[in-house]
């Protein structure tokens, strides 16, 4: 390809893509990229890797094309270019590499003996003739044959491609090589914790499903104070992010974890939400990166110590720790650079013999035992069982509304006051905080009780510690809602929050299970509407809102059960006033299957009458 593309440029753009502004150049910096990749396989020099690739050309062009049926593919299929390769292969390749070392040395006696270059400095170079110390000189290093000679490194990679014919000797070793991506990023692990307890502080229980998936990670961090909080968190952002980068494709190929629907190649904290940082359950209706990565490395961590004990005969003790109790020394974990290296460094023989030029070899049983008693023995299990994340409504039930009633009885918000509430809540993020507040609010009334007639701004900022952040953002709640009022604001906000979600095209129930999410059919919205008018409908739209969230009767109910009974009954279960018309007018045709479409329809209305000023 490079030699015709010197003669004539225009077949090559047509297979080429993207087309290079210079393809000659391209080509030239291929051949070189194959070159180094194929010296680095060989473990030989790049001189050596060249002459390689000219006794191939000669074995080519000398063959006479013999087997011409073999060539015969179709070029334009990927299985036909896969056959002409496996064909080639097959008859020029592998007979190349039998005697592989005598080839060399043939060619390069015939380049020593080249009459051309005998005596010039780069014949010099080529036999690795050596320099008389008289003549070794400073200023003529750069033509100095020493400087020249082709020496292997000591790398993981040279190690590695030594070690594959001791493969089946040393099995624990290989565990370490073959693993090094996942024993580098559970050097991590430790800290991947501590960045779940950082976010379950912050936000168990106090954020909303919703929230989580809208709000991006850079803005979360831009919330945390400035100096060491907002500082710490960033750092463990982006090693997590590191940490998905590298082991996504790993992931790709597992089919016994759960993974998120967008497996980006990177975390990027602009667009990435913060809900992929949270520890979700194994089986939550979406996946977060954070869930999949952890659930990942610890089973990677119990199956590598299931490995060494089986090969080692020691049996399992039945112990694991739970993932809060883990630190850097329970985890299997060896970073390549940092605690491989060393120790093959340290297990390398390094030597020169006259006439073989360097010698490399390593002691691979050594390296093996040094690494299991620095990487396995003391190591725990860990429970796959992690303690995962709430959101706000999951930490709500009918239990908790009872016992905040019972603790104070509760009154309902007047109706000028809930308009003028409401009327101060058109910001979607001001009502989520609002809302957030009067949750942790109800959380400790259900608990500890207090006076009914406190006003419930006053509670929050004197009793609860909560600062400006996190307050009542309407002035109308602040100053008129009480202690006995919490359940009716909580009603009163959740609805408005719904509303503003409605109104911005998200969905309100997105934590809400599919099987009562079935659309209205044509005449169940019409039968509605006709009798909407003679119904409360802004108490219908706030009790069927509480009735989907909060009640904990959800895994008893049948899609296929009476929306009208089943509402009827949770509405005289928590003692609840009736309804103004909805137990002689709302339609029993209605199913509990359509109970969120049934919202959004009595929502829509409410809104349109309250427009009109009805």
């Amino acid at each position: 390809m490079l030699s015709g593309a010197n003669t004539n440029l225009q077949p090559f753009t047509n297979f080429i893509r993207p087309v290079p502004a210079n393809i000659t150049d391209f080509l030239w910096r291929h051949v070189n990229r194959d070159l180094d990749d194929l010296a680095t396989d060989l473990d030989r020099s790049i001189d050596d890797a060249t002459l390689l690739v000219h006794i191939l050309l000669t074995i080519v062009s000398q063959s006479g094309n013999k087997v011409v049926g073999v060539w015969n593919v179709e070029w334009t299929s990927t299985q036909g270019r896969g056959n002409w390769e496996n064909a080639f292969n097959n008859v020029y390749i592998k007979p190349l590499f039998k005697g592989l070392d005598n080839r060399l040395q043939k060619a390069n006696r015939l380049v020593d003996g080249d009459h051309r270059l005998i005596g010039t400095s780069f014949h010099r170079v080529l036999s690795d003739i050596a320099t008389p110390p008289a003549q070794l000189s400073l200023e003529t290093v750069i033509s100095l044959p020493e400087m020249w000679q082709y020496r292997p490194s000591v790398s993981l990679e040279h190690m590695s491609r030594r070690f594959v014919e001791h493969q089946a000797t040393f099995p624990m070793l290989k565990m370490f090589l073959d693993n090094a991506t996942i024993l580098s990023a559970m050097c991590h692990l430790p800290d991947i914790f501590h960045l779940i307890s950082l976010l379950r502080t912050r936000y168990h229980r106090n954020i909303d499903l919703t929230e989580a998936l809208t709000m991006k990670i850079a803005e979360f961090l831009k919330s945390l104070p400035e100096g060491q909080q907002r500082n710490e968190c960033d750092m463990l952002v982006k090693c997590f992010g590191s940490i998905w980068t590298n082991i996504r494709t790993l992931l790709l190929q597992q089919d016994n974890i759960p993974l998120p629907e967008n497996m980006d190649p990177a975390i990027d904290i602009r667009t990435t939400s913060l809900y992929h940082l949270l520890p979700m359950k194994e089986d939550a209706t979406i996946t977060s990166c954070m869930a999949a990565v952890v659930l990942f490395l610890i089973r990677k961590n119990n199956e590598f110590l299931d490995i060494y004990r089986r090969k080692a005969g020691v049996q399992d003790d039945g112990n694991s720790r739970c993932w809060t109790d883990i630190s850097a020394s329970n985890v299997v974990s060896c970073d390549p650079a940092r605690d491989l290296m060393p120790l093959v460094l340290s297990n390398c023989n390094y030597s020169l013999a006259i006439g073989k030029g360097t010698q490399v070899g390593y002691d691979f049983a050594a390296l093996e035992k040094q690494l299991i008693d620095r990487f396995l023995c003391g190591r725990s299990k860990i429970e796959e069982k992690c303690e995962t994340f709430q959101f706000r409504q999951q930490a709500r039930d009918v239990a908790m509304f009872s016992a905040v009633r019972k603790q104070i009885p509760q009154e309902t918000i007047s109706l000028p006051v809930q308009r003028q509430i409401v009327l101060e809540s058109t910001s979607l993020e001001n009502v989520c905080v609002s809302l957030a507040a009067v949750d942790i609010a109800i959380f400790f009334l259900a608990s500890a009780g207090g006076d009914g007639d406190k006003l419930l701004g006053e509670y929050l900022h004197r009793v609860l510690k909560m600062g400006k952040g996190s307050r009542l953002h309407s002035d109308k709640a602040r100053n008129c809602c009480r202690l006995k009022h919490s359940l009716s604001l909580w009603q009163l906000l959740s609805v408005q929050r719904a509303r503003l979600l409605l109104t911005n095209g998200q969905d309100p129930f997105d934590n809400v299970d599919t099987s009562c999410t079935k659309q209205l059919e044509e005449e169940h919205i019409m039968a509605l509407k006709k009798i909407l008018k003679d119904m409360d409908v802004n108490t219908l739209v706030a009790e069927t809102y509480e009735f989907v969230v909060v009640s904990d009767d959800k895994e008893k109910r049948k899609p296929e059960w009476s929306l009208h009974d089943t509402l009827a009954s949770y509405l005289e279960e928590k003692d609840a006033p009736e309804i103004n018309g909805f137990l002689a007018h709302f339609p029993e045709t209605i199913l509990l299957e359509h109970v969120c479409d049934t919202w959004r329809n009595l929502a829509n209305y409410s809104q349109a009458e309250d427009a009109t000023g009805h």
